[in-house]
């Protein structure tokens, strides 16, 4: 990144030659994987903030044994936020590949 943003300061020439570079197919593929990274973290941190703020674990009940945990509840939550990480990196996707 820093290598293609500095050679814009070189001159238009080697700003051409470096985006000739990185225009490739192998390098598409890398950017939406970057993507779909940022997508899966954007919205497992949101699912974290609403776990820690209380709201997915439910009331605090006295630690008898057996003890009962948040995990089905937590587990929804994980299912639905990798759900909608997909569904934001296949939009994604499309503009990559599709609509690009």
């Amino acid at each position: 990144h820093i290598f293609i943003t500095s050679s814009r300061a070189l001159g238009p020439e080697s700003w051409d030659q470096a985006m000739a570079i990185v225009s490739g197919p192998l390098f598409m593929v890398g950017e939406f994987l970057v993507f779909a990274a940022f997508a899966f973290h954007a919205v497992n941190g949101v699912r974290l903030a609403i776990i820690e703020l209380g709201y997915a674990v439910g009331r605090p009940i006295e630690p008898i044994y057996p003890y009962a945990t948040s995990v089905g509840r937590q587990r929804r939550l994980a299912r639905a936020a990798l759900m909608i990480a997909a569904v934001i990196a296949l939009w994604g996707g499309l503009d990559f590949f599709v609509l690009a």
